[in-house]
């Protein structure tokens, strides 16, 4: 829409992983180099940890585009499944187009695979994306393939890629073994104020332009939102050029970026967030408000205390004094929070996406507001994305398609305030489809994301703060 208006050839800020826009900071060139260095010296184990949207899947797609043919890579998208699939699903990875019954004939094969390979002087590698969603049987199953080796070298190089709450659930007794042979640890951090700007200009380089449409005070407030993640980055620089577009700009003003911000961030208010722009942004505002809340803590005393002395005759003071404040904290502790069921069918949602997009509708975002204020009220609450595509493409791509639907509606309720550690996103590619792929309002259901409740009984009492009116 907006790409002949800044003399651009394509969308410089999809929610994509095109290594063509991957740019390489400090922190992804020393990431990569790591990555590299494990491959190439036959490492064995290598874990890659950072918080959602730092660029981790950009990062893999890069380097195994970088790998040369002496390297046989796979790369597993969704490692949450049963252990009897982890045969054929290995199997599947590697190209191999055999299926496995028995464990015992997978492992015969796999090992011929892996000698047959070192024969050729080739590499073997697995990657493994989302860890953070792996199971304890399917990590047990990749230290025992990882058992498979010469007296020379190892002979399956493994890359753990997973989300910072990864390191923790190593930590655990289970993962003792595995822990002690990963050999490189790494974690991508968010970019700098300056690294984003970089970030921003090599995207629209790469689109087709180096004009500065982002003068450097948007950026200043580009970076107050996203924090340095570059998917938060995305979100906010297409939105920002989309409202350029409307009000006929061709440079981006932090007047724009802020109203950018107040629409992805509306109907509903976050109270509590990591991100500055939801501050006041001036150090007065701070006093100022410390002033208002002293102010209104007297008044509220003087009120309060006042009340029982003016409202009934003073022979009556004392008994009105012990009524009233009975009567007050009865109320108060009775009606501050009151339990309402919530139905986990009601908390289902299908998003639509168009044909080989990443873009959320603009519709939705009210949708996603109110969802995001009842995960804020209620931190209980865990919600599974799950993302899906049509047929068309390939297996791999639909995969890697459908993930990137999941964490871009992830990265939005991130945004508002939601602990990534509360929202699980899987893409699921082709399966589960609604209508058949014949037809192209079949294709059009299969495109969409689908979120869920997780983790609780069919009826969850959730706590909400529903105020009433004291009664004299």
């Amino acid at each position: 829409m907006y790409l002949s208006h800044y003399n651009l050839a394509e969308k410089p800020f999809e929610i994509s992983t095109d290594p063509r826009f991957l740019w390489l900071g400090e922190k992804h060139r020393e990431a990569m180099a790591v990555l590299t260095y494990g491959i190439t010296n036959n490492q064995g184990f290598v874990l890659l940890t950072g918080d959602a949207g730092t660029g981790k899947t950009t990062l893999i797609n890069a380097l195994v585009k970088s790998l040369h043919d002496d390297t046989i890579v796979a790369v597993i998208w969704d490692p949450k499944i049963d252990r009897p699939e982890f045969c054929n699903l290995i199997a599947s990875a590697f190209s191999m187009k055999k299926q496995f019954k028995e464990k015992l004939d997978f492992t015969v094969y796999f090992t011929h695979f892996l000698k047959d390979a070192y024969k050729d002087n080739n590499k073997v590698l697995l990657i493994i994306d989302e860890a953070q969603n792996i199971s304890l049987d399917f990590l047990e199953e990749i230290r025992l393939l990882s058992n498979i080796e010469i007296p020379e070298r190892k002979l399956l190089n493994v890359f753990l890629v997973g989300q910072n709450e990864f390191n923790n659930f190593l930590m655990i007794e289970e993962c003792r073994s595995l822990k002690q042979r990963i050999t490189i640890t790494h974690n991508i951090k968010p970019l700098t104020e300056s690294e984003t700007g970089k970030y921003i200009r090599h995207r629209l380089k790469v689109a087709g332009t180096e004009n500065e449409i982002f003068n450097k005070k948007a950026i200043r407030k580009i970076y107050s939102f996203s924090r340095g993640y570059p998917r938060l980055t995305n979100v906010i620089c297409d939105h920002a050029l989309l409202s350029g577009y409307v009000k006929e700009l061709t440079t981006i003003t932090p007047k724009i970026i802020k109203e950018c911000v107040k629409e992805l961030r509306q109907p509903g208010k976050i109270t509590k967030s990591k991100h500055p722009e939801l501050r006041l942004p001036f150090k007065k505002a701070g006093k100022y408000r410390k002033r208002a809340l002293v102010s209104f803590c007297l008044l509220f005393l003087v009120v309060l205390f006042a009340y029982p002395f003016t409202s009934t005759q003073h022979k009556y003071l004392l008994t009105n004094f012990k009524s009233f404040f009975a009567q007050l904290f009865q109320k108060t502790a009775a009606t501050a929070y009151s339990p309402i069921t919530l139905n986990p069918e009601d908390f289902k949602l299908t998003i639509p996406f168009d044909y080989k997009s990443n873009a959320l509708p603009k519709s939705i975002y009210a949708v996603l507001d109110k969802r995001a204020a009842i995960m804020l009220q209620n931190p209980g609450i865990t919600i599974v994305i799950k993302g899906y595509t049509d047929s068309l493409g390939s297996y791999a791509y639909n995969k890697g398609l459908s993930e990137f639907r999941a964490n871009m509606v992830k990265s939005y309720l991130v945004g508002r305030g939601i602990s990534p550690a509360r929202v699980r996103a899987i893409g699921m590619g082709e399966e589960n489809p609604l209508k058949p792929n014949t037809t192209e309002e079949g294709r059009k259901a299969k495109r969409r994301v689908e979120f869920e409740l997780i983790g609780h009984n069919s009826k969850q009492m959730v706590r909400a703060k529903i105020p009433e009116p004291l009664v004299e």
